[in-house]
């Protein structure tokens, strides 16, 4: 029953945006739990519903529940948990994390690519490219060149990939990597049009895991542009949708033009503040 309940729990998060199945999810979870409180999925289902829209991306909640699965069994929740601190940026709990899945499933393609994409997102583009050389021995990809600063290189990666058709969802990646390009290549102009167009379109994306990737993106772009008000706006959706990953907003320098601007500020030292209360709880790892 504890597996059904977790099914459910996953269904609605990530296939039917249907809230029904988060409450047949709660239903079934506390059933198991009746019949027996040591089920580690009982957890991790609820961890899971806590980072999501429908737990208000409540993540201290989540890691204190898939905690909780991994006193019941050691060996559940390594991805959980290394994905949750990846994305609050507990760096040092989440490198010891994917060393740890890498070290027990050294030829998993999970924590592999996880731990690449990770390091790559947290805006440690130079331990990304060493770690992908090491693990696939291949040269670093569009976001180490993005990521650097290096719109030449960029630029010949993304005008090697195939026709854009503005029309298809699964595009959206590629569009932003080239608006995010033009900004950098200080095409204002072009990059605004991009932007222009782009932002509505994220704004209506469901609220799922992923958004929050998008929203920093287009705060990226924005804040290299100059535009202090809406790169806070994205920045702080981006946090309030479960990315308060505060040394990747620090150290991430398209937002250098507009670090010193008020509202920009405002919503770093909101997102540090956070940042320096999960560290204080949970930096010292599983109790």
């Amino acid at each position: 029953i504890a597996q059904l309940g977790y099914a459910y729990a996953i269904l609605g998060l990530y296939e039917a945006e249907d809230p029904s199945y988060m409450d047949l999810a709660r239903k079934t979870l506390l059933e198991a739990e009746k019949l027996d409180p040591r089920i580690p999925q009982i957890h991790a289902a609820r961890s899971a519903m806590r980072y999501s829209r429908w737990g208000n991306w409540d993540v201290r909640e989540a890691i204190i529940e898939m905690r909780h699965a991994r006193k019941l069994d050691p060996n559940s929740g390594y991805s959980e948990l290394t994905y949750l601190y990846w994305h609050i940026g507990l760096e040092d709990l989440a490198e010891k994390q994917s060393q740890l899945m890498l070290a027990s499933d050294p030829q998993s393609m999970e924590a592999r690519v996880g731990y690449i994409d990770s390091l790559y997102f947290s805006q440690l583009a130079d331990k990304a490219a060493a770690l992908e050389k090491k693990l696939f021995n291949r040269e670093p990809d569009l976001q180490y060149y993005l990521i650097k600063g290096m719109p030449k290189e960029a630029e010949a990666i993304i005008d090697k990939t195939p026709t854009i058709d503005p029309t298809l969802p699964k595009q959206l990646r590629s569009r932003i990597d080239r608006a995010h390009l033009l900004a950098l290549k200080d095409d204002r102009q072009a990059a605004r049009q991009m932007l222009s167009i782009l932002e509505p379109e994220v704004e209506k994306l469901p609220r799922l895991q992923p958004f929050h990737h998008s929203a920093y993106r287009i705060a990226e772009i924005s804040g290299r542009l100059g535009d202090g008000p809406r790169a806070a706006r994205w920045l702080r959706i981006t946090a309030d949708t479960g990315f308060p990953h505060y040394p990747m907003m620090e150290r991430d320098h398209m937002f250098d033009p507009v670090r010193n601007h008020p509202d920009v500020a405002q919503v770093l030292a909101s997102v540090k503040s956070t940042w320096e209360r999960h560290k204080q709880e949970f930096g010292a790892g599983e109790p």
